[in-house]
């Protein structure tokens, strides 16, 4: 059983990987440096309190809802 960090870990992986891959497709970069651009943007995101982690994904879910 996973707790609750280790899953919402898991779903910013998953995250990552799929943007990755959208990123590779949508222009010149390759995916493994589109890997290394989202693995950055992680690490600046979990180096910020757990308040500004939770707004800035609540943010970030919306923008990706929105058409």
């Amino acid at each position: 059983m996973m707790n609750a960090k280790g899953a919402s870990l898991g779903r910013w992986n998953t995250r990552l990987k799929l943007d990755a891959a959208g990123m590779a497709q949508k222009s010149p970069v390759n995916e493994h440096e589109a890997l290394e651009v989202l693995r950055a943007s992680l690490s600046f995101i979990l180096s910020l309190s757990k308040k500004r982690r939770h707004r800035l994904w609540v943010q970030w879910e919306a923008q990706l809802a929105s058409p």
